[in-house]
């Protein structure tokens, strides 16, 4: 082989060399920006997870529907709340509920707002917003206590108050309270929980039932009582949502999971009468 052609093959061999290293690094180069990328992007619904004042779970004396939200994919870092902000908030989504100020209002920590029950002080409605990006609302539901002792709630007014809950949220009230330092749009997870039992003064006594503002479910079964489960009302099947997303939408998910779970069933009409009247009384249409 002459010196010409063991120049050559060398040359051949360094280039296809540095070929073979620059391609196995920019494979690796690329792999590491996509899983960067999706990482970033990947909800991981941990905030949701983390309430202490929206569960759902039995309380003393009065029911309550629990509304809470926070960011599929958690905060990178906790922001500094503004007082002034979840005060306008807080009057804005319930007005005339709660008091002028707060009764915690630590920024880097935790602002709450309260309104004791006239039943039951500490049980009143309750606004927390907490750094990490989730948002929790509690709202005494009002109930009717029949000739058999049953304790009956107005579906129409548990609905009505989650719509206004949810819907203020996602109009601008969440982009308010944590503003979006870059544009990204953000996917939200809801939990929707409501009391199952209030305490009397000897016993605990369930929810026995709800009332319709039209047409009843076909049947229910003789021992149902809605217990919220774990993940709230409708579940995951509220997680990782738009903030577009119709908040009557939303509400007939949660409602319908409830009344399943309430031993209700061919519950779909009622739905669609409940539906129509939120629609009515909010302005918006009817999502079937």
């Amino acid at each position: 082989m002459t010196t010409a052609a063991v120049i050559a093959t060398a040359v051949t061999a360094t280039v296809g060399l540095i070929v073979a290293l620059a391609l196995g690094w920019i494979r690796r180069g690329v792999t590491y920006v996509v899983a960067s990328i999706t990482n970033r992007l990947r909800a991981d619904h941990a905030t949701i997870n983390t309430r202490q004042y929206a569960t759902g779970t039995s309380g003393a004396m009065v029911f309550h529907l629990a509304v809470a939200c926070a960011p599929a994919r958690k905060l990178a870092e906790p922001r500094r709340l503004d007082p002034s902000m979840v005060e306008q908030f807080a009057h804005d989504t319930f007005p005339g509920v709660f008091p002028p100020d707060p009764e915690n209002c630590v920024p880097t920590e935790i602002i709450r707002f309260r309104a004791p029950h006239p039943k039951s002080p500490s049980e009143g409605a309750v606004v927390v917003v907490w750094p990490r990006g989730l948002v929790e609302c509690a709202v005494p539901v009002p109930h009717v206590l029949t000739e058999d002792k049953k304790r009956v709630v107005e579906l129409s007014a548990v609905a009505h108050s989650m719509f206004t809950t949810v819907a203020k949220l996602e109009e601008h009230w969440f982009d308010r309270l944590f503003p979006r330092k870059r544009f990204r749009r953000r996917r939200m997870d809801w939990y929707v929980g409501l009391t199952s039992a209030v305490s009397t003064e000897t016993f605990w006594t369930p929810l026995s039932a709800f009332s319709f503002p039209g047409r009843s479910p076909e049947r229910r079964a003789t021992d149902g009582y809605p217990v919220t489960p774990p993940s709230g009302y409708g579940g995951r099947a509220l997680w990782n949502q738009r903030m577009t997303t119709d908040p009557a939408a939303l509400v007939r998910l949660a409602l319908h999971d409830l009344l399943e779970r309430g031993g209700y069933w061919g519950c779909e009409a009622s739905l669609d009468d409940l539906t129509a009247t939120l629609a009515e009384s909010t302005g918006q249409h009817a999502v079937g």
